[in-house]
């Protein structure tokens, strides 16, 4: 089979079953698995697909992000009660890193109703202004501010996380799924995300109904290395 009519069935089956694996695929076509491999390669270089482990999926084509007002509205009630069980992990003395969002954000209003002594480590300009008139010391990571969100991004932001150590993590999600795991809608923020869980004893998701069953272009994390999940 030509190497055009394989790249054909590929991309027919992605649209219809939302993944395709090598090893049905080299069944399928006839060919060796290398050669199909080459092919996800090929069609991932022109665009048409995204590999992962063991085959490919389709392209996110909807990588924009909500505007941080708009977001922050949406699902409150399920935002605060995730924070009110977030901030019962927490004890006294210990560092911790909050991820960018409105999640998080709702996180950061609870810790100020603690009497412990914390750290706080965060990219988000938003839980820095709910934190800077308390007694909880702030390590704001510099970098390049994305408009419309509050998040602080880009190689400044990951280089920083690299040489800081925490005991916890609280990570917000854009999408989650049993599959896939947490996946981002952009390169810096998954990178960062995962240097942040590298830089912490424990990774605690905190993430709403709403972003379940869902999945974006870029990794950050298998469920399997998250230590809790909050969600409502």
């Amino acid at each position: 089979m030509k190497q055009n009519s394989r790249h054909q069935i590929i991309l027919n089956n992605l649209k219809n079953y939302n993944k395709v694996e090598v090893e049905e695929l080299s069944k399928e076509l006839e060919v060796s698995e290398m050669t199909v491999r080459r092919d996800l390669e090929k069609l991932e270089s022109e665009g048409s697909l995204v590999r992962v482990f063991g085959g490919a999926i389709p392209i996110q084509t909807n990588i924009s992000e909500t505007p941080y007002y708009d977001k922050k509205v949406e699902n409150m009630v399920a935002k605060k009660e995730i924070a009110k069980e977030a901030i019962k992990i927490i004890r006294d003395n210990q560092t911790i890193i909050l991820d960018s969002g409105t999640t998080t954000y709702e996180i950061a209003n609870q810790l100020i109703q603690l009497d412990f002594n914390l750290t706080v480590i965060t990219n988000d300009i938003t839980i820095c202004n709910v934190l800077m008139n308390t007694d909880i010391d702030v390590i704001v990571l510099g970098g390049y501010m994305q408009n419309r969100t509050g998040s602080i991004l880009g190689s400044l932001t990951f280089d920083l996380v690299t040489k800081l150590n925490a005991d916890l993590f609280f990570l917000g999600a854009h999408a989650v799924d049993k599959e896939y795991g947490v996946t981002a809608p952009s390169i810096d923020k998954a990178k960062l995300k995962t240097a942040m869980m590298n830089a912490s004893k424990e990774t605690i998701l905190v993430a709403d109904q709403s972003k379940f069953e869902k999945r974006k272009l870029y990794k950050v994390t298998e469920l399997e290395r998250i230590s809790k999940i909050i969600s409502y």
